[in-house]
């Protein structure tokens, strides 16, 4: 069984965070002191920014890719999901000039398996429409899939329409296994 450091050293390492992180990195891992039994639900998600932080949330992929296997997901779908932690990690070490990790709120979506990235979109499962769009159809209260657009590379009409196409096909085969 692999401990704490070992979980939190191989997501660092298959999230591909830039080597410029690893002096600040690994000394944080040396000093790591994640609470046994540290779940998603339980992520205090209005903590500061820190480097503990990225740790927890690293350490939690593990639970992540565990769900990803039960449930059939394809680990490129996982991965790429998760390359997020690595985007919110250099927004907050960019803010505060030292390695940290804010944004769990929206992180932990990605961690209880809400959030799913699908080429150059991310989708956030079935919800209910908050508001009534009668243009094209939807009623408060319809199940709807949110859409967000990440703040990292081109906006291409062809890679989002490819994104909504496999939403379609992801959302349709894995939607009842992720109510299970």
């Amino acid at each position: 069984m692999k401990n704490t450091r070992q979980i939190i050293k191989k997501w660092y390492e298959a999230l591909s965070f830039p080597k410029e992180y690893d002096a600040e990195f690994y000394e944080a891992l040396e000093s790591c002191c994640i609470p046994d039994g540290l779940t998603a639900e339980a992520l205090d998600v209005k903590k500061e920014p820190s480097a503990e932080n990225l740790l927890s949330v690293l350490y939690l992929c593990e639970t992540v890719e565990e769900k990803y296997r039960e449930k059939g997901i394809p680990r490129e779908i996982l991965l790429d999901t998760l390359r997020d932690i690595v985007v919110w990690t250099d927004t907050w070490t960019g803010i505060k000039g030292h390695l940290a990790l804010g944004q769990l709120d929206w992180l932990s979506h990605h961690l209880k398996l809400n959030l799913f990235k699908l080429g150059r979109l991310q989708f956030y499962r079935l919800c209910k429409a908050k508001d009534s769009v009668p243009e094209v159809g939807v009623l408060e209260g319809d199940a709807v899939i949110d859409i967000h657009i990440p703040a990292v590379g081109k906006l291409d009409i062809d890679e989002c329409k490819k994104s909504l196409e496999q939403s379609k096909i992801f959302f349709k085969k894995y939607s009842k296994k992720m109510r299970a």
